[in-house]
């Protein structure tokens, strides 16, 4: 009955409301036309070539973000203190424009559900830039569509596995593992280069989630682009220009979508976000969007929840044996193959999995737990369950092994 009263109230300016279906077309000509009738909208729809050919059915296997409340991720947000020692927050502020020349570009996720991949990539990306003050390469969404076990590939993901995967693992460039599953295939995950350079992960040093307006534009001021998701409406998918609210009428989301978040300001006095979306720059304001601030329009302030982090001071060289090692598949670590060949070193011998997994948690020093706390591997007597065992085995394996 809901429904049904707030159809008629927003069809009420409109004569012929085209009554959208799964089968109808995104550009669809009279659906467009429609959106533009609306009284008082602060935004155009128009056609996108992104959608060329797409219905509705089409587009939503690509809206495959997994949404989370921030209430659920309270326990991975800074200090409020961290914040309230930052500055005023100007009344707009434009990412794209302060760091001018270090922000990397729009990117074009195609037919492939990998939209938490590229805005997490992205967000890393330009943050790496901004803290190094210097241009830097692309990384690599197809990293994390292929790699990262704790996502779905091209059927969607998580911003705080993605964070998890790029704090724990990292991401090589894109120009090391290219972007191949446009085409809705996910390729093998790889361990060598595709360019022949060294096969070079960049990680992220923490992941953080970000509670309220105020800290998401402090956190972009200070640090860069922020990582949200939020719900998509069918006629997000028209939106040209303005800045976007959905309809009254649009009660059912279509999916969940990833984006970066680059900014904020005002216009016609009303506030809005500044986001680069991964759609070509074909759509929208050349790939951007605007969308109401402050009024956690379609979930972005809230939903994603939004997520960031900081770049790890240096990139990491991984050794072939990390990646070849016949544990290393299972454990999913970046140092595996290196912590076999460092207690082989250390004990003089060959060592079975459950040893070099031993070595591999003194080695990682899993904080709370003790220097050999391997889950469901038991220690054998020669390993150093102590930091100064630990201490002792870096320095004797320093040049073996690589972190």
């Amino acid at each position: 009955m809901q429904s049904a009263v707030l159809f008629s109230l927003a069809a009420a300016g409109a004569a012929d409301f085209p009554t959208p279906t799964g089968k109808t077309h995104v550009n669809d000509e009279n659906l467009i036309a429609y959106y533009n009738s609306v009284n008082g909208a602060t935004w155009q729809a128009g056609h996108n070539e992104f959608f060329s050919g797409m219905t509705f059915d089409d587009v939503r296997p690509l809206l495959g973000t997994a949404l989370s409340d921030i209430s659920a991720h309270m326990n991975r947000t800074k200090p409020q203190s961290a914040y309230d020692k930052v500055g005023e927050v100007p009344t707009d502020f434009d990412a794209t424009t302060k760091w001018e020349g270090l922000m990397h570009p729009i990117r074009n996720q195609l037919q492939c559900g990998s939209c938490w991949a590229f805005s997490a990539s992205e967000v890393l990306s330009d943050r790496v830039a901004i803290a190094a003050g210097k241009s830097s390469p692309v990384l690599s969404p197809e990293d994390m569509v292929s790699c990262d076990q704790g996502d779905m590939g091209c059927q969607g993901g998580m911003l705080d596995k993605a964070w998890n995967y790029l704090e724990e693992t990292g991401i090589v460039t894109d120009a090391c593992f290219p972007y191949g599953a446009g085409d809705g295939t996910v390729p093998k995950c790889v361990n060598t280069c595709a360019d022949g350079s060294a096969f070079t992960r960049t990680k992220a040093s923490n992941a953080v989630a970000i509670s309220g307006v105020e800290n998401m534009q402090k956190e972009m001021m200070t640090n860069g682009p922020i990582q949200v998701a939020f719900m998509v409406y069918k006629s997000f998918m028209s939106y040209k220009t303005g800045v976007y609210t959905k309809h009254i009428w649009e009660l059912l989301p279509e999916g969940g979508h990833a984006v970066k978040m680059v900014g904020w300001g005002s216009d016609d006095s009303m506030s809005y976000w500044k986001v680069a979306n991964s759609w070509d720059t074909t759509w929208g304001e050349e790939g951007y969007f605007r969308i109401k601030r402050a009024a956690d329009e379609c979930g972005i302030e809230t939903r994603g929840p939004p997520y960031a982090g900081m770049p790890a001071a240096s990139s990491a060289v991984v050794a072939k044996s990390d990646i070849e090692h016949p544990q290393c598949s299972v454990w999913g670590i970046v140092g595996c193959g290196a912590a076999a060949a460092a207690a082989a070193t250390f004990c003089g011998g060959a060592l079975d999995p459950a040893d070099a997994a031993c070595i591999l948690a003194a080695i990682k020093v899993i904080p709370g737990c003790g220097a050999c706390a391997c889950s469901g591997v038991g220690c054998p007597s020669w390993c150093p369950c102590s930091q100064a065992g630990v201490d002792a085995l870096l320095a004797k394996n320093s040049t073996s092994i690589v972190v």
